[in-house]
């Protein structure tokens, strides 16, 4: 299995936190900036027609991408939807590879950070009619929990890392994740087993790509964080 892990484009809540360097005005699940649907054409097309630098010299053109899996988060979605759409695959939604802390909003008095309902299925359908929801999904708001906690999302890390084994471990597929910067973390955490997680962080910035490699029973990090189709200005 080659495995792209893949962050979404800008979302209005990186745009606040970067200009404000504030979180209290953020929403819980956000849309894109014009800038991030900006990013994710390039992404889509470049994933398409492009190189892949940790390739062979036979490969000229295109990632060869045969899943897209997305989270159920709108900018997750959004961005699936453009790499879906280029490389003519269906969207799967995956429920497990949310964002670090699920859908929440903050108590402005109290600070305490409280879980929402997240959106339910006709919504989730409106924002990509590519997505393919999982069997597993029910009525009402996707989410519907409390904050999920970082020693919850590190646990989720080892479920994901076990789930794409289970569905693709041993196989030629390449796999399109499109996930989230904190998730990436805990889920790099799992993958070299980090006894001290807290010491470490992946950095991926928007529609940044990373390439693992599972062969052989060994794991390889390819690289990670590729930009190469985006402008230094387009970089957030």
């Amino acid at each position: 299995m080659r495995l792209y892990f893949i962050r979404h484009g800008q979302s209005s809540n990186n745009e606040l936190m970067e200009r404000t360097k504030s979180v209290s005005e953020r929403h819980e699940d956000p849309d894109l900036t014009a800038l991030g649907y900006k990013q994710i054409k390039k992404l889509a097309k470049t994933l398409k027609e492009g190189h892949d630098i940790g390739g062979n010299s036979k490969e000229n053109q295109g990632y060869g991408i045969t899943h897209v899996y997305t989270s159920l988060m709108k900018r997750a979605i959004l961005t699936g939807d453009q790499v879906s759409k280029k490389n003519h695959l269906p969207l799967l939604g995956w429920m497990d590879i949310h964002e670090q802390g699920g859908i929440f909003l903050e108590d402005k008095t109290t600070g305490e950070k409280r879980g929402q309902p997240g959106n339910e299925m006709e919504e989730l359908k409106k924002i990509s009619k590519r997505l393919v929801l999982p069997p597993e999904f029910g009525k009402g708001g996707w989410w519907n929990r409390p904050h999920e906690n970082l020693n919850q999302a590190r646990e989720r890390g080892y479920q994901v890392i076990k789930k794409l084994m289970e569905l693709h471990g041993g196989t030629e597929d390449r796999v399109a994740l499109i996930s989230h910067n904190a998730f990436y973390a805990c889920f790099m955490s799992a993958i070299f087993e980090l006894k001290e997680p807290d010491n470490y962080w992946f950095v991926l910035n928007n529609t940044g790509i990373s390439r693992i490699d599972f062969l052989d029973n060994y794991i390889y990090l390819v690289y990670q964080n590729d930009l190469r189709h985006l402008k230094p200005r387009e970089i957030t």
